[in-house]
């Protein structure tokens, strides 16, 4: 079975947010179709939220790196509302503790489902579509986590800004963390900016 999994579509990693992703708006309307089409298909739809609480040691006014944003009950904390979720949408919700970054959503929690991870294989997922924001932290960590609990099927990363990743640079940022064998390659563009894109990944670790 196949799920998709929406990372951190929240207020403030868009445009006027505390913690922005450059047009990270632009992500909604594919995510979005994606959406209605797997809730008609009955297949698994997950939407990530970074929940931080204001005391979070990830933030810097705390010791940590970056400034303060997503934090539990905030506006900017909110899924973005022209996403449009379905009510059978599963939310994840990660970074929740103090000392926990949240960059993966893969140990995130579903209310009353335990751990993402935990349902993805409780309901037989075997292969993920994931995309969101940003794609050089959340979005990142979440698929190299997947790779790394041996989702064996081909992985789809559908994917927002690169961010300046150039199509050699993710095949050496999947190197670098121990996948050898991962085929990556840009298939098809959802927008005039050019660093918007669709990847496909397959292989094993």
């Amino acid at each position: 079975m196949q799920a998709l999994l929406i990372v951190d579509v929240q207020n403030d990693f868009c445009t006027g947010g505390a913690l922005a992703v450059p047009e990270g708006e632009s992500v909604v309307p594919p995510l979005r179709r994606l959406a209605q089409q797997f809730t008609a298909l009955g297949l698994p739809v997950y939407a990530t939220r970074d929940w931080h609480p204001a005391d979070s040691r990830h933030f810097a006014a705390n010791g940590g790196t970056w400034p303060v944003h997503c934090v539990q009950g905030t506006p900017g904390a909110r899924l973005r509302e022209d996403l449009k979720l379905p009510s059978s949408v599963q939310i994840v919700s990660k970074g929740q503790s103090r000392t926990d970054d949240g960059y993966s959503a893969v140990v995130g929690e579903v209310a009353g489902r335990g751990t993402l991870l935990e349902d993805l294989k409780t309901r037989g997922v075997d292969k993920v579509i994931v995309g969101g924001l940003a794609t050089d932290y959340c979005v990142k960590h979440s698929v190299l986590d997947l790779l790394s609990h041996r989702f064996e099927k081909a992985r789809e990363l559908y994917a927002d800004h690169w961010l300046g990743f150039s199509e050699v640079q993710l095949h050496q940022f999947l190197e670098n963390a121990g996948f050898k064998n991962i085929d990556v390659r840009v298939v098809s563009r959802e927008k005039q900016s050019p660093h918007f894109q669709t990847v496909f990944a397959t292989g094993m670790k």
